[in-house]
């Protein structure tokens, strides 16, 4: 009898592992957005598009164990077959890898983790994207070039990316979905983690910001923050007629 209950309370783990591991971007996604005051579900909207998996379920979620290698795309069992795959793509000379619920570039964010397992926790991975698109967003000024800015600095990918990623918010808003990771983490001081400090590792350097900040920072609905965009390009437009 003893047995049958240790079997099975090891089964109810096991699922319960399983359980968190593919929600585990989404968690994480929530929890930052609250920390670094994001846009409602955007950071979400992000994941989903950089790492989006439809699971024999029928869900679609952001997979945890994810990588991309110039372009060709692969989800994993577990973390540690993704870790191993790109120490192997690594060894065999290959940079251009994404990783991850949020897909952070090894070639232009080399110094964005301390090593691949690190890289494939959702919690650091997730983190440091929130950070990065913050830091788009003081330097850009809207929401929507920061996302854009995020996947590329080619004009027509990031206004392609940007698209996607507001149509994914919109859907997301529109039809109520992923309720149940909204309101799961109360707002909080971001902690400490076994990560490198963002400031001192990239590259390219988070600007100060200068300006007062942007209104669109503390609004969480797709659709004005598409018409604040819409207003914000006439203006400039005519104003090179003035």
């Amino acid at each position: 009898m003893k047995k049958l209950h240790l079997i099975a309370l090891f089964f109810i783990l096991l699922l319960k592992n399983l359980y968190a591991d593919k929600y585990a971007c989404l968690y994480a996604a929530n929890k930052y957005e609250k920390i670094y005051n994001l846009p409602t579900s955007l950071l979400m909207s992000v994941a989903l598009t950089e790492s989006g998996r439809k699971l024999s379920s029928g869900e679609f979620v952001s997979w945890p164990w994810t990588i991309n290698n110039s372009g060709k795309g692969k989800f994993f069992k577990n973390k540690m077959e993704a870790v191993n795959h790109v120490k192997k793509l690594v060894i065999d000379g290959k940079k251009n890898i994404d990783l991850g619920c949020m897909q952070i570039n090894y070639k232009y964010h080399p110094n964005a983790f301390i090593d691949f397992e690190n890289a494939f926790d959702p919690d650091v991975n997730v983190k440091w994207a929130a950070q990065f698109l913050n830091s788009l967003f003081n330097k850009f000024g809207s929401w929507k070039e920061a996302v854009g800015y995020y996947h590329s600095y080619r004009t027509s990918k990031r206004l392609k990316y940007s698209s996607k990623v507001f149509n994914t918010w919109i859907d997301i808003k529109d039809q109520e979905k992923y309720v149940k990771f909204t309101d799961l983490h109360p707002i909080e001081t971001a902690k400490k983690i076994d990560t490198v400090e963002y400031k001192s590792q990239q590259r390219i350097k988070p600007l100060q910001n200068k300006t007062p900040l942007n209104k669109s920072k503390a609004i969480n609905s797709p659709y004005i923050i598409a018409r604040m965009e819409k207003v914000k390009f006439f203006r400039n437009y005519f104003k090179k007629f003035n």
